[in-house]
């Protein structure tokens, strides 16, 4: 019987067009933290998607339109645990 796959551990990204980047968010939280926020942003699909960009260093990407990103940073605000949004490069 062969091998199980076990993959290299990364998620593919989705990387923005560097014209229209309003809609890319990129958050830092602690790592034990990201299964928490995904779970919630799950919640919100209906505004944006959250995708993990370096889990062991707590970056998540947040793709949002141009219409949703006002609320997509409030939910942030607001959000129960302590994250950081990072500025786009």
């Amino acid at each position: 019987m062969g091998k199980r796959y076990k993959g290299s551990g990364g998620v593919s990204t989705v990387q923005p067009d560097k014209e229209h980047n309003r809609g890319y968010i990129v958050v830092s939280m602690a790592p034990r933290d990201i299964n928490f926020f995904m779970k919630i942003m799950e919640g919100y699909t209906h505004l944006g998607f959250a995708t993990p960009l370096e889990p062991k260093a707590g970056l998540v990407a947040i793709h949002a339109t141009s219409d949703t990103v006002e609320e997509i940073k409030e939910i942030l605000q607001n959000f129960p645990r302590r994250i950081k949004q990072e500025e786009q490069k």
